[in-house]
């Protein structure tokens, strides 16, 4: 049987779509799903026709899957996507339900950033003291930081993070990234001590040195000060920025941190 595109379909964000109606009822080959957009999709197989209440095997930009057509499903969990879903002759590897692993489905990389900027005063940092958009502790918003896949379990590694700022001053601009798994709740505010809720939902910190300066700014690169990585499971994580050093901040500087993520 030669292979063929009937359709090209839009998956949209969270909503799982049947792609049973898309394949010809009687056939001998076996219908494939092949990720043509740029961002991850999860495909699952129902015996009984109905949408998986969760999980699903991530199919990666550009990765093809093979099955039988029947209650085959697929979700974009993030953004919307594009499927390309045809027939080709039977031999390729059979989505079937329980499989334990189709493919390779690892290694995906994705980087997520936050940014803010913080009060407009020069007043120095001392090491230890919180770098926030606010100086009141009720007004601080940590920062967010999207680098799931869904509710999947599949989770993934912090391998590195970014800073850029827009103050071009490098001089002890050394400051530490706290991550946690849930939204912590600041004692202090911008200038103040570093102390926040959340120690059940820490997951590690990242050291970071601004020791670039340009035209436009300063940044710097920074490793997890414990281990190679820091391991994830849920979707969005939160981070507070510690100065770790006499730092003299611009006026309104803008800060601006990015997750680079190896994802399962």
């Amino acid at each position: 049987m030669p292979e063929t595109y009937p359709e090209i379909i839009t998956l949209r964000d969270g909503q799982w779509h049947n792609l049973a109606s898309f394949y010809p009822a009687a056939s001998d080959g076996r219908s494939w799903v092949e990720n043509k957009g740029d961002v991850p999709v999860f495909v699952a197989y129902s015996s009984d026709g109905a949408p998986p209440a969760a999980g699903g095997y991530p199919l990666e930009p550009g990765q093809r899957l093979s099955g039988q057509a029947p209650f085959i499903w697929a979700q974009a969990p993030r953004g919307d996507a594009l499927l390309g879903i045809g027939l080709q002759e039977a031999g390729a590897t059979t989505l079937t339900e329980g499989s334990a692993h189709i493919g390779s489905v690892g290694g995906h990389t994705i980087r997520s950033s936050a940014t803010f900027s913080r009060a407009a005063d020069t007043t120095a940092y001392a090491a230890g003291d919180i770098v926030a958009n606010a100086a009141a502790a009720g007004a601080v918003v940590p920062m967010t930081f999207n680098i799931g896949r869904g509710s999947y379990g599949l989770g993934g590694m912090v391998r590195r993070a970014r800073l850029r700022k827009t103050g071009t001053n490098i001089a002890n601009a050394t400051f530490r990234l706290h991550l946690y798994a849930n939204a912590p709740v600041p004692s202090n505010g911008d200038n103040g001590a570093w102390l926040t809720s959340g120690a059940a939902s820490y997951v590690g910190s990242i050291d970071i040195t601004c020791d670039k300066a340009f035209t436009d700014g300063a940044a710097g690169n920074g490793v997890p000060t414990v281990g190679g990585e820091i391991n994830y499971t849920a979707d969005i994580y939160y981070g507070v920025l510690e100065a770790r050093g006499a730092y003299a901040p611009a006026n309104g500087e803008t800060f601006t941190v990015t997750l680079e993520t190896l994802q399962n």
